[in-house]
């Protein structure tokens, strides 16, 4: 899912947003009340394991894949956020099945199912644990493999194999083969780097953003940003907020850890004062495309 902005330090800020089909043009309306990093991870996420509360979202999503959805932010505003995305989801007509997938008209007090809908949903949730259970007794028999079963039954087979230990039911009556040396050699060195450098080329560039809002770069990987730290002085020498003025465990006060960087950008947490996000640019006609030209003449709404 593409991600744009018009500024960098935009996307600390609190405000509305769209999620966006570019080949339904259908939009999904919301508010971002910490702010829009937070609400683009938790989207992401959910989609990408299948759980996402907006069940038409996620049917959409599994049926036009990642790609070809983009998240927009709208407007920037710190007051009556509920105001402002009721005005927003009513201009772009996301309650409408045809134009949107928002679900629900009352943003600021969701309505309580009744005892009626929710026995259809217990109904509904054993069902769909029942015929989950009869894939996961097919997979374990051998009969299917894992990519037979249909993704909305998928779960629990997955729970089930990440649960298991490969080493249940083996015994060995030597573990010499365990203890296999390994001689490193120049090739295997260089082997290793090449790999290291084609995996780095592969992922997400990584923007860099300090906490007082300035765009420090788009860099390659996590890995890259660890490295640049480690030299001295660098780029993030002037804006680094950690807990310790001397340096430790033989790192400097400017290390930034590659696992670090990478819990950050999966909690959506500030580390050592900067905001990390894994970010794809779209090419300008793909911007062009993220909203539709209402959209855009509200864009500068006050806040």
């Amino acid at each position: 899912m593409l991600i744009y902005n018009k500024s960098s330090a935009l996307i600390l800020k609190k405000g509305i947003y769209v999620i966006k089909n570019i080949i339904t043009n259908k939009v999904y309306v919301g508010s971002a009340a910490r702010n829009f990093i937070v609400r683009y991870n938790t989207h992401y996420n959910l989609l990408k394991k299948n759980q996402h509360f907006n069940k038409h979202l996620q049917d959409s999503w599994n049926k036009y894949k990642e790609e070809n959805f983009q998240f927009r932010v709208l407007f920037i505003c710190e007051n009556n956020l509920y105001h402002w995305e009721k005005r927003a989801i009513d201009l772009t007509k996301a309650l409408d099945n045809q134009f949107g997938y928002n679900m629900n008209s009352n943003i600021n007090n969701p309505p309580i199912p009744s005892d009626e809908a929710r026995k259809r949903q217990g109904v509904t949730i054993k069902k769909r644990n029942l015929i989950s259970r009869e894939y996961l007794n097919k997979y374990n028999s051998g009969e299917i493999s894992f990519e037979d079963i249909p993704i909305e039954y998928n779960g629990m087979t997955r729970t089930a194999i990440s649960a298991r230990n490969y080493m249940t039911g083996k015994k060995y009556d030597n573990t010499s083969h365990f203890k296999v040396k390994h001689t490193i050699t120049k090739a295997y060195l260089e082997g290793r780097k090449k790999y290291s450098e084609q995996k780095r080329t592969e992922l997400p560039n990584i923007k860099v953003i300090s906490f007082s809002g300035k765009n420090l770069g788009i860099f390659r990987s996590s890995k890259d940003i660890e490295e640049i730290s480690q030299t001295s002085p660098n780029i993030f020498s002037e804006y680094i907020k950690g807990r310790f003025s001397k340096p430790r465990k033989g790192k400097n006060v400017d290390y930034l850890s590659a696992f670090w960087i990478n819990k950050s950008i999966k909690d959506s947490t500030l580390y050592k004062g900067f905001a990390f996000i894994k970010i794809i640019m779209p090419s300008e006609e793909e911007i062009s495309q993220i909203i539709t030209p209402e959209l855009s003449k509200d864009a500068e709404m006050p806040t």
